[in-house]
């Protein structure tokens, strides 16, 4: 009996010793973690943010080569972004775990919304996922190292998946675009693409290249109304299609975009409120810095304004010593889309 007492009695002392081993341990993980995090921040200061052409940014009134500017009074300006993970793959991490700030998942597809209320008009820049820009780079620990001319859908890969990596983002692109100002941002997973279509009824297109692998019906010269998953093969699928370029890719998507954009207009003009039922179908989809009713009041002083053709800059593809894509734009097209959009020739400039 006294052997077995003293059996039960080990057993419970060899939990307890480990349960204080495990708790020492992760204790001093924490404590690794928080002096590896102090000693990051004092190697790599954070970065000054820089314009990325002559323009440093847009002020009230600058000057441009020999004229005079004013930037543009009420414009509200919105950065929508596709990633490449789903909500559970780019969810924050639970307490148990240490954070990742380098997985936020690729900014696979970037268009900036500028929306002007004295013109009554919407521009839409469409941004190659590939162009090179200044982006801000994050240490292991999730402290700033500093920037790095890279590609644009690399920036949202560097914080924690959610608002962090969405706002590298926003502060990329606002640099790459001469420092304007970006109101707002929808970062939207892979998730959102099959609901965000079906909640409009589907789209329909007519193909251009041969998505027959997925679907036999799915053949060039044929139109077909995409529905679930469907939509993703269309506008995401890349490699496996045609000559698998990512400006193959766009081309597809400014078509499916341009019939998207129609069909939210239909029911947004039909009922100001789905925009509100859109909200709540694609809420666990996204990540987003505007409330439900700025997203509603937008969409509702919108309803008659003119959209422009979907703009794209031109620019240089190349292949990088990796065998990566590079997408050079022209600086000079930058900079002119960039002033006409943004701004507008001082009065004194112009008499």
């Amino acid at each position: 009996m006294k052997n077995k007492r003293f059996g039960k009695k080990s057993v419970a002392q060899n939990m307890a010793i480990a349960a204080a081993c495990f708790v020492f341990i992760v204790a001093a993980l924490v404590l690794v973690y928080q002096y590896a995090r102090n000693l990051e921040v004092r190697s790599y200061p954070a970065a000054e943010m820089k314009g990325y052409t002559s323009v440093n940014s847009f002020a009230r009134h600058f000057t441009y080569g020999d004229k005079e500017y004013i930037y543009k009074n009420d414009l509200t300006t919105i950065l929508f972004m596709g990633i490449d993970k789903t909500a559970a793959a780019t969810g924050a991490a639970d307490s148990s775990s240490f954070p990742s700030f380098r997985s936020g998942g690729q900014a696979d597809f970037l268009m900036l919304f500028v929306l002007d209320p004295n013109e009554k008009k919407i521009t839409r820049l469409m941004i190659d996922r590939d162009t090179m820009a200044e982006i801000t780079t994050l240490g292991v620990f999730g402290n700033v190292s500093g920037t790095r001319i890279e590609r644009l859908s690399l920036s949202h890969g560097f914080g924690d998946g959610q608002e962090q990596s969405a706002e590298l983002t926003v502060d990329a692109i606002s640099r790459w675009l001469m420092g304007i100002d970006i109101n707002f941002y929808i970062a939207m997973n892979l998730d959102g693409i099959p609901l965000l279509n079906d909640t409009v009824g589907g789209i329909t297109v007519t193909l251009e290249d041969d998505l027959s692998q997925f679907d036999a019906a799915f053949v060039p010269g044929a139109t077909v109304t995409l529905h679930g998953e469907q939509t993703a093969w269309f506008v995401r699928q890349r490699l496996t299609i045609g000559d698998g370029s990512n400006e193959a890719r766009m081309k597809r998507q400014r078509v499916y975009l341009n019939s998207l954009a129609d069909n939210i207009a239909e029911k947004i003009h039909a009922d100001v409120n789905w925009i509100d039922r859109l909200f709540d179908t694609l809420q666990g989809s996204m990540v987003s810095n505007m409330s439900r009713g700025r997203m509603v009041n937008e969409a509702y002083k919108a309803m008659d304004y003119e959209a422009g053709p979907m703009d794209t800059l031109p620019g240089v593809h190349q292949v990088d010593a990796d065998g990566y894509v590079e997408f050079w734009p022209d600086e000079q097209a930058l900079t002119e889309w960039a002033l006409n959009t943004f701004a507008e020739e001082a009065l004194d400039s112009v008499n």
